[in-house]
C-alpha cells in the first residue's frame, strides 16, 4: 500500500534535496495539479473522440501535451516563475473554450469554478487573487456579452448565479488559505522564540559554568599550595576536605 510520503516523493521527482522547502512544496503542488489535469483532459478527450467531437478532442489532447511538457521543463529547470503562470494561463484558456462551447455534455462550465482554487494555492493570496479576478472579468464579459461565437446558451439568471458561485468559492478558498498561512506564521514565530530562549539558556549555563570552574580552579590551586605548607592535623584535614569538595564539584 502506498503511503503519503511515497506519493509525495513520486510527484516531487526526487527534488527535495535540490530545492528548498518552499520551492519543493510549490513544485509538488504544481505537479499534482498537472497530473490530475492531464488525467481529466485525456479522459474527456477520449469521450469527445467517441462522440465524434474531433475538434474538441484535439484541443484537449494538445492541452494535455503542453501540460506534460511544462512538468518536464519545471522539473529540469526548477523555474516555477514561468511554469506555474503558464499552467494557469493554459488552464484559463481551456476553461474559457469549454465555457463557450458548453463542453461535451453542455456542463463544461462547472470546471471554471475550480480556477480560483488552483490559482490561490499555486500563486498565493496576492497573485492568486489577481489571476482569479482577471479570469472573473473575462468570464463575466463572455456570459453577459451575448456574443455570436458563444455556442452554449446561458440565460442571464444562470450567468449571475454562476458569477456569484465563483465569488463564493473564491472567498471560501481565500479565507482558508489566509487562516492556514496565518497559523503557519504563528507556529514559525513560536518556534523562533523557543529557539531563542534555548540559545539564551545555553549561553547563560555556559557562562555560569565558566565562572564556577574559574573560581574552583583558584580554590584548588590555593588549597594545593596551602597543603604543602606546615599544617597541623586538623588544618590538613580541612584542606583535604576542601580539595575533595572541589574535585566532586568538577565532576558534576
Amino acid at each position: 500500500m502506498l503511503s503519503q510520503e511515497k506519493i509525495f516523493k513520486f510527484f516531487s521527482f526526487g527534488l527535495s534535496e535540490k530545492s528548498g522547502p518552499q520551492l519543493h512544496i510549490r513544485i509538488l503542488m504544481t505537479n499534482i495539479f498537472s497530473f490530475l489535469g492531464i488525467c481529466f483532459l485525456m479522459i474527456f478527450a477520449i469521450i469527445d473522440l467517441v462522440n465524434q467531437v474531433y475538434w474538441l478532442s484535439l484541443i484537449l489532447l494538445g492541452a494535455s501535451s503542453l501540460i506534460l511538457l511544462n512538468m518536464i521543463y519545471m522539473t529540469r529547470t526548477l523555474n516555477v516563475r514561468f511554469s506555474i503562470p503558464f499552467l494557469l494561463g493554459l488552464m484559463a484558456v481551456l476553461l474559457l473554450v469549454i465555457l463557450i462551447t458548453g463542453g461535451t455534455e453542455g456542463t463544461g462550465y462547472l470546471w471554471g469554478l475550480t480556477f480560483p482554487i488552483i490559482a490561490l494555492i499555486l500563486l498565493g493570496l496576492r497573485m492568486g487573487s489577481v489571476s482569479s479576478f482577471i479570469y472573473l472579468i473575462i468570464l463575466t464579459v463572455f456570459l453577459l456579452g451575448n456574443f455570436e461565437f458563444m455556442t452554449a446558451d446561458y440565460t442571464t439568471t444562470f450567468s449571475i448565479r454562476y458569477i456569484f458561485t465563483y465569488l463564493g468559492i473564491y472567498i471560501l478558498i481565500y479565507t482558508f488559505e489566509y487562516l492556514r498561512i496565518k497559523n503557519v506564521k504563528q507556529l514559525d514565530k513560536k518556534l523562533e522564540e523557543a529557539a531563542f530562549e534555548t540559545r539564551s539558556r545555553d549561553e547563560f549555563i555556559a557562562k555560569l559554568s565558566h565562572q564556577l570552574r574559574t573560581s574552583l580552579n583558584n580554590i584548588t590551586l590555593v588549597s594545593n599550595l596551602v597543603s604543602k605548607s606546615k599544617l597541623n592535623e586538623q588544618q590538613q584535614d580541612m584542606i583535604n576536605t576542601i580539595l575533595a569538595s572541589t574535585k566532586d564539584t568538577t565532576l558534576l
